[in-house]
C-alpha cells in the first residue's frame, strides 16, 4: 500500500515515516530535503501538490503540513490559510476523485480552552487563527466518507539528531519556542542551574509520539474512520510537568517557577482532551500512556 506523508521531516512526520516504512511503501514530501523526505514540495503550491499526488498515486495520505506557530499564523493569516486550509482542500479534492483515504492530523487548538476534558463530539470553537485553519481543514476532510481526523496535543519523544543544535540554542533562552523539545529543554536548563519559568495555568495532554505511530498504524490496518483524540491519558500544566521531569531525573525542582508573563492571550487555557472513547476503539491501555510512563 502506498502512503504519502506531508511534512515528513517534522517531528511527527519523520516518526511516522520511519515507523510505517517497515510495512508500507511510504513517500515523504516537505519544504526541504532530509532523510525522510523523498521529494521537496511547497505544500502551498496547488499545482506542485497536485503533480506529486498524480505521480505517486497514494492510497492513503497522512496530512501534517501546516504553519504551526500561533504568532506566525496571526501575523500572516493569508499564508497560514493557503498552507493549512487550501492544501487540505486540494488533497480532499484529489481523494474524492481517486478513492483515497485521508488521515488528517489536527490539534487541540480547535477548542477554546474554557472547560477542558474535550470529547471527540464537542463542537470546536477556536480562539486563534491557527485553530481556525485546523477547524476549517477538519470540515473539509469530513466531506470524505472514509476519512480520519486525529486531534493530538503537545507531542513529545526522544531527541532527534537534527534537533540537538536547536536544543543548545533553546536552552539559552528563557522562553522555549520548539515545544517538542520541552523535556530535553527542562533537563538541559536544570543541569546548568538555570531558572525555568513556565505556566501553571495552561493545561494540555502531553502525548508520546509513539502513541501516534501505533494508533495511526492501527487505523490503517483496520481501515477505521472517524474522529480520534490521540493524546496522552492525563493532562497537566507545563510547570507541574517540568517539576515531575526534574524530580525523575534527580535534578533541582526549585529551579522551576510558575510564571504567566509569557502566556499569549490567544493561547487557550485548558485544552485537556478526553481520550476514553478513542482508547476503547483502538484498544489502548490508559496506564501505558499516563504522565509517568511518558517521562520514563
Amino acid at each position: 500500500m502506498r502512503i504519502l506523508i506531508t511534512d515528513s521531516s517534522g517531528f511527527i512526520g519523520s516518526a511516522l515515516y520511519e515507523f510505517l516504512k517497515k510495512d508500507f511503501e511510504v513517500y515523504g514530501v516537505d519544504i526541504a530535503k532530509s532523510s525522510t523526505v523523498d521529494s521537496v514540495l511547497d505544500i502551498s503550491s496547488k499545482n506542485s501538490l497536485r503533480d506529486k499526488l498524480n505521480n505517486f498515486k497514494p492510497k492513503i495520505i497522512i496530512h501534517l503540513s501546516a504553519v504551526k506557530s500561533l504568532i506566525k499564523c496571526e501575523q500572516d493569516q493569508l499564508l497560514a490559510w493557503k498552507t493549512n486550509v487550501e492544501s487540505t482542500a486540494e488533497i480532499v479534492q484529489y481523494a474524492h476523485y481517486s478513492a483515497v483515504k485521508v488521515i488528517y492530523v489536527s490539534s487541540d487548538m480547535v477548542f477554546d480552552g474554557l472547560k477542558g476534558n474535550y470529547k471527540e463530539t464537542d463542537l470546536p470553537n477556536p480562539i486563534n487563527w491557527y485553530g481556525v485553519t485546523k477547524h476549517h481543514s477538519e470540515l473539509l476532510v469530513k466531506q470524505l466518507s472514509n476519512s480520519v481526523i486525529c486531534r493530538t496535543s503537545f507531542v513529545l519523544g526522544n531527541l532527534r539528531e537534527v534537533d540537538k543544535i536547536s536544543l543548545q540554542e533553546e536552552s539559552n533562552s528563557v522562553i522555549l519556542d520548539n515545544q517538542s523539545l520541552f523535556p530535553h529543554y527542562v533537563i538541559e536548563r536544570a543541569k546548568q542551574n538555570k531558572i525555568i519559568k513556565l505556566s501553571d495555568t495552561v493545561i494540555s495532554s502531553p502525548t508520546p509520539v509513539s502513541l501516534l505511530q501505533l494508533s495511526i498504524k492501527k487505523i490503517i490496518d483496520d481501515d477505521f474512520s472517524g474522529t480520534y483524540h490521540l493524546a496522552g491519558y492525563e493532562a497537566i500544566s507545563r510547570y507541574k510537568f517540568a517539576v515531575k521531569i526534574a524530580e525523575f531525573c534527580k535534578l533541582d525542582p526549585s529551579l522551576i517557577t510558575p510564571d504567566e508573563s509569557s502566556v499569549l492571550v490567544i493561547r487557550p487555557k485548558d485544552l485537556s482532551l478526553n481520550t476514553d472513547d478513542t482508547y476503547v476503539r483502538l484498544g489502548l491501555c490508559s496506564n501505558e500512556w499516563n504522565i509517568d510512563s511518558l517521562i520514563k
